[in-house]
């Protein structure tokens, strides 16, 4: 039987003031996780405080390596039948549902990781502090494998930060650190380090309220606003399944992964493809004229490493990786070459040309073209069905689909691969057919044309904006089209408004030279980087019905690229356009969300 005394895995001690330390310090273990005998001794733990009650009970890791990472995965693997994980299920949510009950105020106190179940636990405590420091992170990640939180996360996430933040959390498995915890009010505060214990004390003996959602965080808590929720999570477990399909795509078996990388052209796009490549572990060698066109682009791959790769010694092995090669002597040595230079057809035929017969067998050569055509780059290819296009977005780093272009006929070894290394790069792998704008730049151009008409209409840009920021976009149309850059925004929209006049506002913004973010003028004046709005722009002053005028175009393109078999199906559209675009991902995509509003 286990007692106080025989505890392998928790340290109880109480203090002058009454307080319960309980210290989880998973014997045998690097970090802390959650199984049956934690569990078990957890209950007696509790047991002994619910016999000579203390004034509080904080709980703490004795873990370097932080809270709690989660449940024990080597249980869930080793379950063989569905009242095996009933069982599991109930064990935690009947142990957590009692700790939430105890009679004593309770606080997690929270270093490092507190993950999955670990997160679960911290919200059966009434109160939660965060150490203010690197490395801190709150999240639920174990839905990317497709669990959901079942020890009463989910009912007590939604009560604690309102159920849009918690959907958020449970549908995508996104994280918050301690500066986002905070202001969520995952955490009641966040702490330096040197303090926590001292403000751990001092919390629990307020006994002040445990915190609770407030605003339209806790209004979505209660009906009606709680249906329009759960239609909303519906739609974000759509979107999940759509990642998923995306995923599989970059999974294809029997191809060899890549080793080698090397890029043509090192400005922003092709910089950035090298840099996110020699992070994800290939050696990569960078060609333009000369080094000092290189030079930014590895200044750029240095600040990724560093934010990325908290390791120094991780971060120099990237950036080790990542090969300065004007000479252009990595490309006999590549298992795949990617152009990335101006969108001039001409250029970048003489370049292939130059490439070709350098080439080693089974190499695969790719464009990162945003809209010309695969029949006009690929003439005069001794070997045209080598050429396929692999379109990533700006910022690459951010930005997680690619589409993987390909041309009608083609016999799909070329797709196939392309369609793996894409994947090998932890990107979304798009297949599309070789079209004007293939998919993702075809539904942006009529959007923001159409917000730029709304524009000549008389409507301010921070109106127009702030309209979709609120339909749930991730910014408004003209503050992407400032960071984008209004000359190319002209040129996607000649190609393809059908020879449609550009709207006012823009023809008279490039006549000034005014080209948005890139110029620091445009729709916006930009300071560090930053967009200076007249307003902060409210969607009550937008006309009755704007979000709705300016959304229909984009999803019009998006269902003729489906009826034009640019994209396989709705399905696949949808996902492309929340991927490459940002749309509204509550709304399960454009073609989901017309239907559904039909």
């Amino acid at each position: 039987m286990t007692t106080l005394d025989t505890l392998s895995h928790w340290r109880l001690e109480r203090d002058a003031d009454g307080l319960a330390w309980l210290t989880f310090d998973r014997a045998g273990s690097a970090v802390n996780a959650l199984s049956a005998d934690t569990m078990t001794e957890l209950a007696v733990v509790l047991d002994a405080l619910d016999a000579a009650l203390p004034k509080g009970l904080i709980i703490q890791s004795g873990k370097a390596t932080g809270f709690i990472v989660g449940a024990d995965v080597n249980e869930f693997a080793s379950l063989d039948t569905p009242e095996q994980a009933r069982a599991l299920v109930a064990r935690g949510w009947n142990l957590f549902k009692r700790l939430a009950a105890v009679r004593y105020p309770t606080l997690a106190l929270i270093q490092g990781h507190c993950l999955g179940g670990g997160l679960e636990l911290a919200l059966a405590c009434r109160y939660r502090l965060v150490a203010d420091q690197p490395g801190t992170s709150l999240a639920l990640p174990e839905v990317m494998l497709g669990i959901f939180p079942g020890w009463g996360g989910m009912l007590r996430l939604p009560q604690v930060i309102g159920a849009p933040a918690a959907l958020d959390m449970m549908l995508t498995g996104r994280g918050a650190d301690a500066r986002r915890a905070a202001a969520l009010g995952l955490a009641d505060a966040r702490v330096p380090p040197r303090l926590l214990l001292a403000a751990a004390r001092q919390l629990v003996l307020s006994k002040q309220p445990a915190r609770r959602a407030r605003g339209l965080g806790a209004l979505a808590n209660h009906w009606p606003l709680k249906s329009i929720v759960a239609n909303r999570a519906r739609n974000l477990l759509r979107v999940f399944r759509l990642q998923e399909r995306l995923k599989a795509n970059g999974k294809q078996i029997g191809i060899s992964p890549a080793k080698h990388v090397h890029v043509v052209g090192a400005g922003v796009m092709g910089g950035d493809i090298a840099a996110w490549c020699a992070l994800k572990g290939m050696t990569v060698t960078l060609q333009d004229q000369d080094m000092t066109r290189i030079a930014p682009a590895i200044q750029r791959a240095a600040t990724l490493y560093a934010r990325r790769l908290k390791d120094p010694r991780l971060a120099r092995a990237a950036f080790d990786r990542l090969i300065p090669d004007p000479a252009g002597n990595g490309v006999p040595l590549a298992d795949i070459v990617i152009e990335a230079i101006s969108e001039q057809p001409e250029a970048k035929r003489a370049l292939y040309r130059s490439l070709e017969p350098r080439l080693k067998p089974g190499a695969l050569l790719a464009t990162n073209t945003s809209s010309l055509s695969l029949e006009t780059l690929r003439a005069g290819l001794t070997r045209p069905e080598r050429l396929i296009g692999i379109h990533f977005f700006n910022p690459v780093a951010k930005m997680p689909l690619v589409e993987v272009v390909h041309a009608e006929g083609d016999t799909g070894d070329a797709l196939a691969r392309a369609c793996a290394f894409v994947g090998q790069i932890d990107k979304l792998a798009l297949p599309v057919k070789s079209a004007p704008g293939f998919l993702v730049n075809a539904v942006l151009a009529p959007y923001m044309l159409q917000a730029m008409r709304s524009v000549d209409d008389g409507i301010a840009p921070e109106t127009v904006d702030a309209a979709m920021v609120a339909f749930g976009m991730p910014m408004g149309p003209l503050e992407l089209a400032d960071t984008v850059g209004l000359d190319i925004a002209r040129a996607a929209g000649e190609e393809l408004a059908g020879g449609a006049e550009p709207p006012r506002c823009l023809a008279e913004r490039l006549a000034r030279g005014d080209l948005g973010k890139k110029s620091g003028r445009g729709f916006y004046t930009w300071r560090d980087g930053k967009p200076v709005k007249q307003s902060a722009g409210s969607p009550a002053a937008a006309p009755a019905g704007l979000a709705q005028r300016l959304i229909q175009p984009l999803v019009d393109a998006t269902r003729q690229r489906v009826e034009a078999g640019v994209v396989a199906d709705a399905d696949l559209a949808d996902a492309g356009v929340i991927f490459g675009t940002g749309f509204a991902p509550f709304t399960g995509g454009p073609l989901h969300y017309q239907g559904s509003n039909a």
